[in-house]
């Protein structure tokens, strides 16, 4: 598989393609295409945020200490590290530096003064990539976290399952495949 995202001319993080293997340049979108919403609307953020264009269901919702919930979270940098970081007090996956290398990429709000570090862990073996979010508070007020969700993606109308796990104590792991709709999944 490949998941390819860019770094735009205002410093978004645009995601290009996730889904199977993408060996040359992607097509650019087409900016004209018919529809009510301009090219801003249509920009695939890869973690779309609240109140900047993007219609779609925010990633991460902060309601600041005036009340307003819009947020412009900036890419600042990025690191490569090896192995999978842990995530202190949830469960998670782990590998080690010959199993698996992780890009942390630093998002920053000017408005909040919250960051934001997404995490992509690759495992090349399983062909997969495991994702997670850090929201930290840089600023001296406090703003409330009203969501914060590890991935947010969307997908063209096609027939897809949706496989996730739910379970009880004994009974941990069960799967469950479910078609997905339109609209919001979880």
């Amino acid at each position: 598989m490949s998941y390819r995202f860019h770094v735009d001319e205002d410093n978004d993080l645009i995601l290009d393609h996730h889904g199977g293997p993408a060996y040359d340049t992607l097509p650019t979108p087409d900016a004209a295409v018919n529809g009510w919403v301009g090219a801003l609307g249509r920009n695939r953020r890869e973690y779309p945020d609240s109140g900047r264009g993007d219609f779609r269901e925010p990633a991460i919702q902060i309601r600041h200490p005036e009340g307003y919930t819009v947020s412009d979270f900036q890419y600042t940098g990025h690191d490569i590290v090896g192995g999978k970081p842990g995530l202190p007090g949830l469960p998670a996956t782990f590998g080690g530096d010959d199993e698996v290398s992780t890009l942390v990429v630093h998002l920053y709000d000017n408005y909040s003064a919250v960051a934001l570090d997404l995490s992509y862990s690759v495992f090349a073996e399983y062909d997969a990539v495991v994702r997670s979010v850090q929201v930290r508070n840089d600023g001296t007020q406090n703003v409330t976290l009203l969501k914060a969700m590890s991935w947010s993606e969307d997908f063209p109308v096609g027939e897809w399952d949706m496989v996730d796990l739910h379970g009880d104590w004994a009974r941990e792991a069960q799967k469950q495949r479910r078609r997905v709709g339109w609209g919001l999944q979880g």
